[in-house]
């Protein structure tokens, strides 16, 4: 059975508003959601879940991440 959650739920997981869950909400961006009824979104656990994995970012060697090495040093 799939999570809803509210809006609150939403922002508190992934760390944004819930003010900008509503303004990408406006612009069709953003994390996808169920239209309950005008006034009532709900988004999936999985949805968000997929949209935090897909923004995971590997932490690397910042000396070797352009492929170079600062000399100067």
């Amino acid at each position: 059975m799939t999570d809803y959650l509210k809006a609150s739920q939403a922002a508190e997981l992934t760390g944004l508003s819930v003010s900008k869950l509503a303004k990408d909400r406006m612009q069709g961006i953003g994390l996808p959601y169920v239209s309950v009824s005008p006034r009532c979104v709900r988004y999936r656990r999985t949805d968000i879940d997929a949209y935090m994995e897909a923004r995971l970012v590997n932490a690397i060697d910042p000396e070797t991440a352009s492929g170079r090495r600062d000399t100067h040093l």
